[in-house]
């Protein structure tokens, strides 16, 4: 008898391992998500930034048409 209830123990832990992992992995798949598209605004602002320099607005237009926290170096 304690053999069956020891087996079903451990297949339930061995159950919640398992869940664990998948949820654990659903989480680092989302926060991976947000931060490349977060990166990758964050690069089309700055090339945006660069191409008002270009046509010839003032680094400080160029940093408030996008945005970006602070003026960047050419």
């Amino acid at each position: 008898m304690c053999d069956v209830a020891e087996r079903l123990e451990k297949m339930g832990m061995e159950k919640g391992i398992e869940k664990g992992i998948e949820k654990g992995m659903e989480q680092g798949v989302k926060q991976g998500r947000k931060l490349g598209r977060n990166e990758g605004i964050h690069e089309e602002k700055v090339r945006v930034y660069k191409k008002l320099l270009e046509k010839g607005f003032s680094k400080q237009e160029a940093q408030e048409i996008t945005e970006l926290p602070q003026f960047l170096e050419n």
